[in-house]
């Protein structure tokens, strides 16, 4: 015998934050909708996901720039500027050490 949880939605949202098992909801609309931990759905019958499962979306681009960004610094640096570092100017180095 499968324990399930069931029930009727007139109004709003259902979202399931912790479930073993599957819930299965009956919509305004008449549908029936099974949803999952991490899942919800409106009154109107419209199921919605946790979002976890997108392949790409608009943030690859900004991290492409950044990563790019990060990259053309390190080989500037590491190619362009011939490895000198300018310490203050021509002034002597004094040691305390005698």
């Amino acid at each position: 015998m499968t324990k399930s949880i069931s029930g009727d939605l007139a109004s709003g949202k259902l979202s399931v934050i912790g479930a073993a098992n599957s819930v299965i909801v009956k919509t305004a609309v008449g549908q029936m909708v099974k949803l999952n931990a991490g899942e919800s759905v409106t009154a109107s019958g419209k199921a919605k996901d946790d979002d976890d499962d997108h392949n790409g979306g608009a943030a690859w681009g900004v991290w492409a720039v950044v990563f790019g960004g990060a990259a053309a610094v390190i080989l500037w640096a590491t190619f362009g500027a011939d490895n000198r570092v300018a310490l203050g100017g021509d002034a002597s180095t004094v040691s305390p050490v005698r």
